[in-house]
């Protein structure tokens, strides 16, 4: 049972668990890169540990509906990450608000994400997020597909 604070939308945030990537239904533009294996899992070990990996959940079906987190570089970079399952547009919009509020607080010199070329709801949910388009990391993914890089360095878009 996911137990947590109650956000409208009948959602629930919690502490992100390693637990809680194999407890999600990935939306289709995701799953290659977050399988059912050792090595998702041992992604989400170090997320867990992590002090800045949120988890949205609703608490009715006890299913976990988002993961977000930024793992740390160094003192003042993050790298965001996000799994989603089919949210629905009302949850994702919660979901988009409240991430882009907790980046928007952060200190950090520099926040990065990085997302398939694609994957177009990615490109849009990054720049929803406030960050803007830095370039590409070419041939980046194990199958060779490009990455996008979008930043925001010292509070600002890139």
């Amino acid at each position: 049972m996911i137990k947590g604070r109650a956000l409208s939308g009948g959602m629930l945030r919690v502490p992100f668990e390693a637990r809680h990537l194999s407890m999600i239904e990935v939306q289709p533009e995701q799953a290659n890169d977050w399988p059912d294996c050792a090595a998702r899992d041992a992604r989400a070990e170090a997320f867990a540990a992590e002090e800045h990996c949120w988890t949205f959940a609703n608490p009715e079906r006890d299913r976990v509906l988002a993961c977000f987190g930024m793992v740390r570089s160094h003192a003042e970079y993050l790298t965001a990450w996000a799994v989603m399952s089919e949210l629905g547009t009302a949850r994702l919009a919660h979901v988009t608000r409240w991430c882009r509020a907790y980046i928007a607080a952060m200190p950090e010199r520099r926040i990065d994400v990085t997302v398939r070329r694609g994957f177009a709801n990615g490109h849009q949910w990054a720049r929803l997020l406030g960050l803007g388009f830095e370039g590409w990391h070419y041939r980046f993914c194990p199958d060779g597909e490009d990455m996008a890089v979008y930043a925001r360095i010292d509070g600002r878009p890139v």
